[in-house]
């Protein structure tokens, strides 16, 4: 019976939470913008601190938040610092949390400022979970510059991930030689189809899509594939051999069995750090090729960014939005 009559205050409680007016405020304003005073240091500065939208998100998309948001913040005269250690987020452990910034695992802190910093002090913005402009300035030349310096003054890489990076395009983009560049999305974008997400194109698509612009374009002594799905890596290998560039990064099925990747955990130490290193190396190998052919993705944003809108020729797929 006592266990009963605990289930039964459960269930009661949670409804309570779910339809209660008050609970949605509170909700609202967790996720809102709003003030907070942590202490009386810096009195004379206002912080923004940018927190996470999602515990799902991937680093790209983090990468493009985080842009946005610091934009935001000069824009309104405060210092932007980024707290990825006391929220939830893709690339922390349940036990790392409060305890490791994994925004600092990959960057710099936009400025001098930090999280302990912040967590001192009396005038503090903690910013809203909201996502921004979306992708749409994938083709936006101004849109592109803009944040193109952006990131090259507030959102550096830190030394160890630099050279990593820099080791990895060394090793795999042969010098001299022009190279296209192919961003293939799929596993939970193909198979779960996010809603309001961009559509991605399917392997063949690619294919074509790839033999099409390369006619088109001219000559190519190599493609890059920077992609997550195994299928679209076989049919990629298949097709191209030995003029085919890869990464060699953690696969994934192509259906992911109903699970986000940021559900699925690789059997090997630091999986969540190695995972986002792995990707910031496809994207910035992406950001060095001749050429680009991307969906519109948050990856495919990330590489045009970072590369200034420099490419000899750029395709975007725009198939419309899931619903």
């Amino acid at each position: 019976m006592a266990f009963q009559k605990r289930n039964y205050c459960k269930i009661i409680v949670n409804r309570l939470k779910r339809y209660s007016r008050l609970y949605r405020y509170y909700v609202r304003y967790r996720t809102s913008e709003h003030k907070r005073c942590f202490g009386n240091k810096n009195p004379n500065q206002t912080f923004y601190l940018i927190r996470p939208s999602s515990d799902r998100a991937g680093l790209m998309s983090i990468h493009n938040y985080v842009a946005w948001k610091i934009r935001y913040a000069l824009e309104q005269g405060y210092i932007p610092v980024v707290d990825y250690k006391n929220y939830p987020n893709m690339y922390l452990e349940k036990n790392e949390i409060g305890k490791i910034n994994s925004w600092e695992y990959y960057f710099k802190q936009p400025t001098c400022w930090g999280v302990a910093d912040v967590r001192r002090s009396r005038h503090v913005i903690i910013c809203d979970c909201h996502l921004c402009a979306g992708y749409s300035g994938m083709d936006d030349k101004g849109e592109i510059k803009l944040f193109h310096n952006l990131i090259k003054q507030y959102i550096q890489l830190n030394k160890e991930t630099e050279k990593y990076i820099s080791d990895v395009c060394k090793a795999l983009l042969p010098e001299n030689s022009k190279v296209l560049g192919v961003l293939g999305r799929g596993t939970d974008y193909a198979s779960l189809h996010p809603y309001k997400h961009a559509i991605v194109p399917s392997e063949q698509q690619l294919i074509d899509k790839v033999n099409e612009l390369m006619h088109e374009w001219g000559g190519f002594d190599y493609i890059y594939l920077a992609t997550e799905d195994h299928s679209i890596y076989q049919v990629f290998k298949k097709e191209y051999g030995n003029s085919l560039i890869f990464h060699n990064t953690v696969l994934y099925e192509h259906d992911t069995k109903g699970k986000y990747l940021a559900n699925i955990k690789n059997d090997r130490k630091n999986d969540r750090y190695l995972r986002g290193l792995e990707y910031l190396a496809n994207i910035y190998l992406l950001a060095k090729c001749d050429s680009i052919i991307t969906p519109v993705v948050g990856g495919g944003l990330g590489a045009i960014r970072i590369n200034g809108n420099e490419y000899r020729n750029k395709y975007i797929f725009d198939l419309g939005e899931y619903i």
